[in-house]
């Protein structure tokens, strides 16, 4: 991620399913701190402040994060930076 426009992450799934997210991680090697926030479409459902070059930071969730039905999660930045790398792993399901 490079600006703060909304990027999917994963894609949203057919009429009906759901992504359930069960980890989140991102790093920053930009030399601008920055704030990453993780969406259901468009509600953060999750944030991580970022330190610039080098920082990062992970989350396991114990519960997954229950997305809506036939809805992208997205991810944004506070700022323009120069090069922010985000990950999320989960499933999907109805």
């Amino acid at each position: 991620l490079t600006t703060t426009s909304d990027a999917a992450i994963i894609a949203a799934g057919s009429a009906g399913i759901r992504n359930y997210i069960t980890s989140i991680s991102a790093s920053n090697t930009s030399a601008t701190n920055v704030r990453v926030d993780f969406k259901d479409g468009i509600t953060i459902v999750a944030s991580f402040f970022l330190a610039a070059s080098g920082g990062g930071a992970t989350h396991t969730l114990p519960v997954p994060i229950r997305g809506t039905a036939a809805t992208a999660f997205n991810a944004a930045l506070s700022a323009a930076v120069t090069d922010v790398r985000v990950s999320a792993q989960g499933y999907r399901a109805p």
